[in-house]
Formats: structure tokens, sequence, C-alpha cells
């Protein structure tokens, strides 16, 4: 069974239009991003983002410690910046990536890894 790797985005998006239950019924081991904890709580915290930027924020950060709780998602480690950990990681491991990048899906389609994103409040599944 594939794991899916989120970006910082699409876990703000998820949470803002609440799709986490969604995710869950997908049925794939979730991977997050040690640096995607550091940007979200980065979000949480910034003034000058939208509140239910931060509000999003906060929400997916409790939902990722509720997933690793319950065995359902584990934590990477890493040195490289979201971006370039995702693409490294997904050249290596059979997974599925959920981005809202759109130069981090060329990248992903080039390596024709199966994607998933939101569109009009939906999970679309993007397969190459």
């Amino acid at each position: 069974m594939p794991s899916l790797i989120f970006d910082t985005n699409f876990l703000v998006y998820a949470a803002k239009y609440k799709l986490f239950h969604n995710l869950e019924t997908l049925g794939y081991k979730f991977i997050i991003l040690d640096k995607v904890i550091v940007e979200l709580e980065r979000i949480s915290k910034n003034k000058k983002k939208k509140l239910q930027d931060r509000e999003a924020a906060i929400l997916a950060m409790e939902i990722i410690k509720k997933w690793v709780k319950k065995g359902e998602a584990k934590y990477l480690k890493t040195k490289k910046n979201v971006d370039e950990a995702i693409l490294d990681f997904s050249k290596e491991n059979d997974v599925v990536v959920a981005t809202m990048d759109s130069e981090l899906k060329k990248k992903l389609k080039a390596q024709n890894k199966k994607v998933i994103i939101v569109r009009q409040k939906k999970l679309i599944v993007e397969e190459y």
C-alpha cells in the first residue's frame, strides 16, 4: 500500500474545507515531514495571515497529532525544504503526494507519481 505525503498548503486547504475525513477513507498510511509542522506553526502564529488560514493550520496540527497517536501517520525528519524532501522521498518510495503547488506537481508528473489536490472543495486524484 502506498503512503500519502503532504505539503503544507494542502493541509491548510484540507482543514479549511473539512476534507480530513475524506483523506482517512482513502486507506493510505500518512507521512508528515517535520518541516511541514514548522510551517504550520509559523502560519498559525502569523498575524498577517487570514484568521481562517491560521485556524486551519491549528486544526491541521491537531489532526496530525491524532493520526500519529492512532498509528495512522508517522513523522519524517529531513534536512531539506519541504518540496525537495517530497521529491527525494517520492523517487525512492511508492508514494502519493498531496499538494497544491503547481511546480511540485509538474516535477511529480515527470516521475509518473499520483497527486491529490483540492479543487472546488473536493479531493481530486491526478494520475500520470
